[in-house]
């Protein structure tokens, strides 16, 4: 069998002010996973920053197939964004003086997503389209999607709007999982607990990754059983 992870920050280490937060390569979900199925052909990609939809041109442009490929990204397409994905890099003077003025006051960043501009990079309305036509083009394999899960730090409840996002991100993946037999939702935000996390950036510390490992161990197990 042979197995694909895929993803985001959420699988790689992490640096931390105390040993709460600090993750080495050997507790990231990961190799974890990797470590309960030695026997198996476990091949793992993650990066920070990198977008779901991201993931998805990769999975279409593999060359290997997969019996099962877990996804966990999504975060950096639907998290509010303050300008759009165009203007994050512009050199135009009066843009990158917009972007440090944001950037800079946390009021200002507040007040701008809320009445100003407040969209994510990744309408779910096209993440939709793009994870339906990887399932139907890959129907031999067996896609398992993490859900989003919530967001506790301090930029996060600063950015009006980003629950909501999630939500409808959340409630993308069960909505195609529900209309798919080749795809189910890996129930990550149902075992959420502020303890899993670490209070910098919302990302899995040390126990969140042996949950998440087990919650993916589960699901291949069971897949395995079939």
């Amino acid at each position: 069998m042979k197995i694909l992870l895929i993803g985001d920050s959420f699988g790689i280490t992490r640096n931390g002010d105390d040993g709460e937060n600090v993750v080495q390569e050997s507790q990231t979900w990961p190799y974890l996973v990797k470590n309960n199925f030695s026997s198996l052909d476990i091949t793992s990609d993650f990066i920070g920053f990198r977008q779901l939809q991201e993931s998805i041109e990769i999975l279409n442009n593999i060359d290997k197939e997969y019996n099962i490929i877990i996804v966990q990204a999504g975060l950096v397409d639907c998290f509010p964004r303050v300008l759009p994905e165009g203007m994050f890099r512009s050199k135009n003077p009066f843009i990158k003086l917009i972007r440090k003025a944001i950037s800079k006051k946390k009021t200002i960043r507040e007040k701008w997503l809320k009445y100003i501009y407040n969209k994510p990079m990744v309408p779910c309305t096209i993440l939709n389209k793009k994870i339906s036509k990887l399932l139907n083009n890959n129907k031999t394999t067996q896609f398992f999607f993490a859900e989003l899960t919530d967001q506790f730090h301090e930029d996060a409840l600063r950015s009006f709007g980003h629950k909501e996002n999630i939500v409808e991100f959340n409630n993308m993946l069960n909505h195609i999982s529900n209309n798919e037999e080749n795809m189910q939702v890996l129930p990550t935000n149902k075992h959420d607990e502020p303890n899993f996390f670490s209070p910098m950036d919302s990302h899995f510390n040390v126990k969140g990754n042996l949950n998440m490992a087990k919650i993916v161990s589960n699901y291949i197990s069971k897949e395995m059983s079939i």
